[in-house]
């Protein structure tokens, strides 16, 4: 895949066009880049400019190594601090939700304790792995209008916390019976969980209020 075409994949799953160009600076892998930018997002909602010592990719790069791959116009990417921000539409952060039509809120098992690294690349599989999944359904035409819904509503991405594997796994049924797209991530374990560990779970892109009456009652992780 050329680098434009990886680049409008990317601004279609609902990502900003700074950060989707940030990203592709170090890596033209989809999925890397996916992880990156998830990465750079909660960097930003801290209040810093993206940490790249948590990101390093492509193998031994130092930080400024990687910042310098950057162009100098692009590293300071948003001003809209402590907010999720999904190509031209901000959700602050634990900010009410509910008038959005169209989301895709992702499921983090807080028992883990995930660092926040770990959480944006495994929620970075979740996106990526749903909106595969979706694509591979038998009806092109209901893909087509629940993406264009999606994307209508500026792609809102929503993190949500559950205290355990059984609650995920119970809540991931409730959906896929309500007909909802779901991706179960699981990790490979070289790293901070256990190999095979279930550690993050998409549902939809779909219709806010069917969402909700399955994770309305969870609480934002921010």
């Amino acid at each position: 895949m050329d680098h434009q075409a990886l680049k409008n994949d990317l601004l279609q799953l609902g990502f900003e066009e700074a950060l989707v160009d940030q990203a592709l600076a170090l890596t033209q892998d989809k999925e890397k880049a996916v992880e990156l930018i998830f990465q750079f997002q909660e960097d930003l909602n801290k209040g810093g400019q993206p940490d790249l010592s948590k990101v390093n990719l492509l193998g031994d790069l130092s930080p400024d190594q990687l910042l310098g791959m950057i162009p100098a116009n692009q590293k300071q990417s948003s001003k809209n601090i402590g907010s999720i921000q999904v190509k031209d539409m901000t959700y602050p952060m634990g900010e009410d939700v509910d008038e959005v039509y169209y989301k895709m809120v992702f499921l983090v098992r807080m028992d883990l304790k995930m660092g926040t690294g770990k959480i944006a690349a495994q929620t970075g599989h979740a996106v990526l792995g749903a909106y595969q999944q979706l694509e591979e359904r038998a009806d092109e035409r209901e893909v087509e209008q629940i993406l264009d819904n999606w994307e209508e509503c500026g792609c809102p991405k929503i993190v949500l916390k559950v205290d355990s594997k059984d609650q995920l796994l119970e809540l991931e049924k409730k959906a896929v019976d309500a007909g909802l797209n779901t991706y179960v991530v699981c990790d490979a374990g070289k790293t901070q969980v256990e190999p095979g560990s279930i550690t993050v779970c998409a549902i939809g892109p779909a219709r806010a209020d069917i969402i909700d009456s399955i994770t309305g009652h969870l609480k934002l992780l921010n």
